[in-house]
């Protein structure tokens, strides 16, 4: 859509340096059309004059709500997400509408598991990276408050399965073994203050893990700190940057 494509062309203009090198834009759309009003549309932005160009955007069929994205290169496939949180909120439109985002989020675990070890065991997976609205870490070490009930519990520990059967590297953490840091602040008023977690992952099949120059929180953007919470200037997620040799 236009409204779509303007906030892409925003984006990239941050992006651009100045001018000093262009992007490509693109975003997944919703597959059922018109229809369908739950798009989130995760995107993907590639340099052109980078290691990456000349790949192909793609989006998996299964995902109607633009969750997943993909850019297919002969370098490798990065997969992008933006994964339902596991909860019993309940959808008012689309596909999953009058189903709980738990119920979503189990079959898009399902649908990604499979995509995912289709082409890691073609030795085309390069990096899955993105908001995976889940934390890994029991306790206190991926956040300030422990995301409760058993549709939550039961999402972490298939993503943790995800991650095992795929042979996948939360590479920030293997890295960090005992770090506390976070990539989600939000303001909950009503449970007694703020909330932050490390959701936001670069996740490295372990073969590549050698390929891996750095990975890092990028939790000094604007107004955040690893320790406190303000009033967002542009998002209530800070980036990661993963950096590796392709």
């Amino acid at each position: 859509s236009a409204k779509t494509a303007a906030k892409l062309a925003k984006i990239g203009a941050l992006l651009d340096d100045n001018g000093s090198s262009y992007y490509e834009f693109h975003a997944a759309a919703a597959a059922a059309g018109e229809d369908h009003a739950y798009v989130k549309g995760t995107g993907v932005f590639v340099r052109r004059a980078g290691p990456l160009a000349g790949g192909r955007f793609w989006q998996p069929d299964w995902d109607v709500d633009g969750h997943v994205c993909c850019w297919q290169h002969p370098a490798g496939l990065l997969v992008g997400c933006y994964l339902p949180t596991p909860t019993q909120k309940t959808r008012d439109a689309g596909k999953y509408k009058g189903q709980s985002q738990a119920r979503v989020r189990e079959d898009y675990d399902r649908h990604l598991k499979a995509m995912l070890l289709e082409h890691e065991r073609r030795g085309e997976l390069l990096a899955v990276l993105g908001d995976c609205n889940v934390t890994l870490a029991l306790g206190s070490l991926d956040t300030t408050r422990e995301f409760s009930g058993g549709e939550y519990s039961a999402g972490r520990h298939r993503f943790l399965s995800l991650i095992d059967d795929c042979k996948l590297r939360d590479e920030w953490r293997a890295r960090n073994p005992d770090a506390r840091r976070f990539t989600s602040f939000q303001q909950r008023g009503g449970d007694g203050g703020p909330r932050q977690a490390r959701v936001d992952l670069a996740l490295v099949p372990q073969r590549l893990a050698s390929a891996v120059r750095r990975v890092e929180i990028l939790d000094a953007d604007g107004s955040f700190t690893s320790d406190n919470y303000e009033k967002a200037l542009r998002s209530d997620h800070v980036p990661i940057l993963l950096e590796m040799s392709v």
